[in-house]
């Protein structure tokens, strides 16, 4: 990817074990104009995301136990034929 795309830009993935490979990939490159930022706040991403020469610039921690709570809930009022409200980027078909 790195060697595709030649300018220098952000990197993010939908979970930090990539993240962890990206920003070794970024480090291996010698580019100093690609940032990598990851989204589970995994102990592996957030150790690499604290070395202050690292191309790692943030971790977000996804708050799961919450997330699986809510979807439980709105579940159970879609099963009861209450209505469910819905985030703006998820639509029904």
């Amino acid at each position: 990817m790195l060697t595709k795309f030649p300018k220098d830009g952000d990197v993010s993935a939908c979970w930090d074990v990539r993240m962890v490979g990206a920003t070794q990939a970024v480090d291996a490159s010698s580019r100093k104009g690609i940032r990598t930022y990851g989204v589970d706040g995994s102990p592996d991403f957030v150790a690499v995301a604290a070395e202050p020469k690292s191309p790692a610039s943030a971790v977000a921690a996804q708050q799961l136990y919450e997330i699986g709570k809510t979807a439980v809930q709105n579940v159970a009022k879609y099963l009861a034929g209450q209505k469910v409200h819905l985030s703006p980027s998820f639509r029904t078909c």
